[in-house]
């Protein structure tokens, strides 16, 4: 157990005597709140659990709270150094220097697998992210969807959460149609013809360049095709094109996804229609005007939806129905997505539909990745999606790098728009924030490099650092943010929020440069403290690299 899960097994101790002693009646069941508090006056750990057993228990909170007290100095003996109440009934509790010390000799012990835990295990998750139309480049929306799918997939793994990523290709759709219609125009202009591109059709650039390749690729069936037939084949190219340029745009952002799932399988296997019948059968379809509806206002959206058209045509809900059913019956128990920030207003339908099908309403989640303007000298970067001028996924990777990116769509929490600062992402100097985490970890590399060549032992991760003066505040100070990093993990996955974890990072590498910038690591004058901070930028090492790893992000030996 790590340090928060070992002072709430110390509460849960508490509050068992308590009841023993009667003074928590034996039916009471309370989950109580184990936080750190805003300020570290205020101790380590701080706990409601005395507000939450006051109103069962008919007793003021100050009063529950003393009592508890008094169970817990005895239950926490080794683990903490003292509690306090506070306020109306809030309960402080302070970590003993013991436990710090049992705690940093766990970081290196367990190294790469430090803030690993298995909580999640039995959990089977299918993730789903980026997802975008395969008619153009990935753009800057799919590039921070990227970021925070990769970077959520691999937190919650490190949980025991089994999880697999996927890729929906809209390959079926009315865009594929337009895309596909709009390469054969921009073809036929490139013989000489005049031929226009579709009202809402597809510009830029790109598109004139796909159109080429696709009619060098297929040449021989473009000969003596009808202008339907055509446009099918550069659909069918252009898509698969497309396709393939999404891969490795991906790939290079360090992104790899273990599925790439076709819209189209969902119709040429009749999985649509086997979804309406699921529907149907359990009483969720009827007509009204030639169309089939779904009673999604039985689970809570504000209207019902149509599934099939007047016409017969299906509308894109009926696709979307199908592919999520189809991951239940892969045997995933639980999904999530992240949508763009147009889509907000299709997670209750959605949402709806899954519950009819009959799966629980938390067994699907969807996060929204929100806008993301570019900045550069303090102004948004002008872009027109209707003329094609963007910068796409793969410009920006060129320009900024791999690391800059991920870190900077990681530094605002997913649903929140982000402005992404150009200017600052191209400085490689600590005011960049992923330098100024990266240097962290290379300043300590260099630090063990050059006591290995003066000669000073680094002790042995199992053992605990000898020192004749307890430790300074600046080293308390890091040695808890250090070992926070297991609570910040859990949190994350619990939470479906990866962005906490580069606020973290950035944290303790203040920590880290504020304990340099005071305490000398390296003092012939004071050997057993200079061994012991060796052990300790030694664990500083170990978490940064940790969490830069879940990150998808390098951590340099040198910079």
């Amino acid at each position: 157990m790590y340090l928060r899960q070992r002072v709430k097994a110390v509460l849960n101790q508490a509050m068992e005597d308590l009841k023993a002693d009667g003074v928590v009646p034996a039916e009471v069941q309370v989950q109580p709140d184990v936080e750190h508090p805003t300020s570290p006056e205020h101790g380590d750990y701080a706990t409601n659990a005395a507000m939450k057993l006051a109103k069962p228990c008919r007793q003021s909170p100050k009063a529950i709270a003393e009592k508890l007290k008094i169970k817990l100095e005895a239950r926490g003996q080794g683990i903490l150094a003292r509690v306090e109440v506070a306020g109306p009934g809030f309960v402080n509790l302070y970590l003993h220097p013991s436990a710090l010390m049992q705690e940093l000799q766990s970081v290196r012990v367990r190294s790469e697998a430090y803030g690993t835990d298995a909580w999640g295990a039995g959990r089977r998750l299918l993730l789903e992210f980026v997802s975008a139309n395969p008619v153009g480049p990935l753009n800057i929306v799919s590039a921070r969807a990227a970021a925070v799918g990769d970077t959520l997939a691999r937190v919650l793994r490190s949980q025991g959460v089994h999880v697999e990523k996927e890729y929906y290709v809209n390959d079926a759709g009315n865009q594929a149609k337009l895309f596909g219609r709009s390469l054969y125009a921009r073809w036929r202009q490139s013989l000489g013809e005049d031929v226009p591109v579709p009202e809402e059709g597809y510009q830029g650039e790109y598109v004139a360049a796909c159109a080429a390749e696709c009619a060098q690729a297929r040449a021989a069936e473009l000969k003596n095709a009808s202008v339907e037939q055509a446009a099918e084949i550069f659909r069918s190219e252009g898509v698969a094109r497309m396709v393939a340029s999404h891969r490795h745009d991906l790939a290079e952002f360090g992104v790899e996804f273990d599925h790439w799932f076709s819209e189209l399988t969902l119709h040429e296997s009749g999985q649509v229609q086997a979804a309406l019948d699921d529907l149907k059968t359990r009483g969720y379809i009827f007509e009204h005007e030639g169309a089939i509806w779904f009673k999604s206002t039985e689970f809570g959206d504000d209207k019902d939806r149509v599934l099939i058209k007047a016409d017969g045509v299906p509308a894109y809900i009926a696709a979307d129905v199908a592919y999520h059913r189809n991951k239940f019956n892969r045997g995933f128990t639980e999904l999530v997505d992240i949508w763009g920030p147009d889509h907000h207003g299709y997670i209750a339908r959605m949402k709806a539909s899954m519950q009819a099908l009959g799966h629980e309403a938390d067994a699907f989640r969807v996060l929204i990745a929100q806008q993301v303007n570019l900045m550069e000298n303090g102004q948004p970067v002008a872009m027109s999606k209707r003329a094609g001028i963007f910068i796409t996924m793969a410009d920006l990777i060129k320009d900024v790098g791999r690391d800059v990116a991920r870190f900077f769509f990681l530094m605002r929490s997913t649903d929140a728009h982000l402005d992404f600062d150009l200017d600052l992402a191209r400085k490689h100097t600590d005011e960049n924030p992923v330098f100024y985490v990266q240097y962290a970890h290379a300043r300590i590399c260099s630090i063990l490099r050059k006591a290995a060549g003066e000669g000073w032992v680094l002790c042995e991760a199992n053992a605990t650092p000898e020192l004749t003066q307890p430790w300074a505040p600046e080293e308390l100070a890091v040695i808890r943010s250090l070992t926070s990093l297991p609570e910040i993990l859990e949190a994350a996955a619990r939470n479906l929020e990866p962005h906490g974890l580069a606020f973290y990072l950035r944290d303790l590498a203040t920590e880290f440069h504020r304990f340099y910038t005071v305490c000398r690591v390296l003092d012939s004058e004071d050997k057993k403290r200079s061994e012991a901070r060796l052990a300790l930028i030694d664990a500083i090492r170990i978490v940064l690299r940790n969490g830069l790893d879940l990150l998808g992000i390098g951590a340099p030996d040198s910079m």
